[in-house]
């Protein structure tokens, strides 16, 4: 009873003391499991943190070795821009007029010999088969020895001419030195005379093509004579020196004639084919889309100039300055509709001119030839008809000059290095006054 009494007594003591080191253990763990929570929380942001800070650092890096590499590019793409700019610069520094620097009487045409270096132009001519271009002229000279310097030997395509397909020589018709004096003696020429140019064979010393003098001091004169003097194949790889005598030789007697039609960019591409035809120009007269064409009677008449537009569809209206030009008109008109192919054709087509009856130039001539570089080289009114119809269907350029076709390259590589270039367009611009603006 004693035990069973104690027993009841410390029972109760040490249910209470069990109880009490539960609630103990309940709250040491309740409190630790936030801290274990937030430790682990605290672990987990931590190593994430690490792995965006390191995934940010990779990104970071990458970023810098793209930025490395664009600059290294863009450096290249600089540098090799800068070449190609530079190359280009060259290019057209080659094929830009100087004025001769000792005299103006010889224009901007460059001449490697003189009367002194006769022998040693007669050599050179040999050994490149090239004719010789004598120059006798007085230096300095009177007003027309001035007046040939800059109007005929400052023509950009007589001086790349002279300069490529022929040795050219100077001899000062005063006969100040030995060597001049030996070879106006030699071709009987006067002292103290106008401007004379001739063209001899190397080998033989004679002439080959026309002496150009006595008041004939032109373009046309010097470029017919030249290619007189040139080989038949040599004439042929260029072209452009025919086409400049045949422009230039027509500049007293050249007539124009207009046709409208249904799209004047297409009648200046069939107008252009016409051999005779030195240029045309696409405008307006009124609601009419028109071409004016210039034309060389002596090679083309008009009537066969109406004829052949009325052939190839470009004449719905054919208008007449003069009444000779409208009987001329009609008379065509009349032949060309009595053939089975023009049936539908008729005189109603021919109409005068009148007064109100303005040509306006049209804002966008030649327009084959001006969706290329090629608008920003100068070019004679024949060249750019021949060269806007190559274009259009797609043919070689063979009315350009050599150096026409470097600057055509040129500016090409221009436009495709900087997607621009700061020039004005030379479309229908005379070809002097164009080349002016070649840098």
């Amino acid at each position: 009873f004693h035990t069973n009494t104690q027993l009841q007594q410390t029972l109760p003591h040490t249910i209470m003391v069990k109880k009490e080191s539960s609630l103990r253990n309940l709250m040491t763990t309740t409190k630790r499991e936030p801290s274990l929570r937030n430790l682990m929380t605290t672990k987990k942001e931590s190593s994430l943190r690490n792995l965006v800070s390191n995934i940010g650092t990779g990104i970071n890096n990458k970023r810098e070795q793209l930025r490395e590499l664009r600059k290294q590019g863009s450096i290249k793409n600089m540098v090799a821009n800068m070449q190609n700019n530079k190359k280009v610069r060259a290019t057209i520094q080659t094929c830009q007029l100087h004025p001769n620097p000792d005299y103006e009487e010889l224009g901007c045409l460059h001449f490697k010999y003189a009367g002194d270096s006769m022998e040693q132009a007669m050599a050179e001519a040999i050994a490149t088969d090239r004719p010789i271009m004598i120059v006798f002229q007085e230096l300095p000279g009177c007003r027309t020895c001035l007046k040939f310097g800059q109007d005929v030997l400052s023509h950009p395509l007589i001086v790349e001419a002279a300069e490529t397909l022929f040795v050219p020589i100077v001899v000062n018709n005063r006969g100040i030195t030995p060597g001049d004096s030996s070879v106006l003696d030699f071709y009987r020429e006067p002292r103290l005379n106008n401007p004379v140019v001739r063209f001899v064979s190397g080998k033989t010393g004679k002439d080959i093509s026309a002496r150009v003098s006595d008041g004939n001091w032109t373009v046309g004169a010097l470029a017919k004579s030249m290619v007189e003097a040139l080989e038949p194949k040599v004439q042929e790889k260029n072209l452009y020196l025919d086409l400049l005598s045949k422009e230039e030789s027509a500049r007293d007697r050249k007539l124009e004639a207009t046709f409208a039609m249904s799209c004047f960019w297409v009648g200046e591409v069939e107008f252009a084919d016409l051999n005779g035809v030195l240029g045309t120009k696409a405008g307006w007269i009124g609601n009419h889309e028109v071409v004016r064409v210039t034309y060389d009677p002596e090679i083309i008449s008009y009537a066969n100039l109406v004829k052949a537009a009325i052939e190839k569809d470009i004449a719905s209206t054919i208008f007449c300055e003069t009444d000779a030009e409208r009987t001329e008109a009609e008379e065509t008109m009349a032949a060309v509709a009595a053939t089975a192919t023009h049936q539908s054709q008729s005189s109603s087509l021919v109409q005068q001119l009148q007064q109100n009856d303005v040509f306006r130039g049209d804002g966008d001539p030649k327009h084959a030839l001006r969706g290329t570089t090629l608008r920003y080289v100068p070019l004679t009114a024949l060249q750019a008809a021949k060269a806007n119809r190559c274009i259009s269907r797609g043919e070689a350029l063979e009315s350009l000059s050599p150096r026409q076709l470097v600057l055509f390259r040129a500016y090409t590589d221009k436009w495709m290095n900087n997607k621009t270039i700061d020039m004005e367009e030379t479309v229908d611009v005379p070809i002097m006054e164009a080349w002016t603006t070649v840098k």
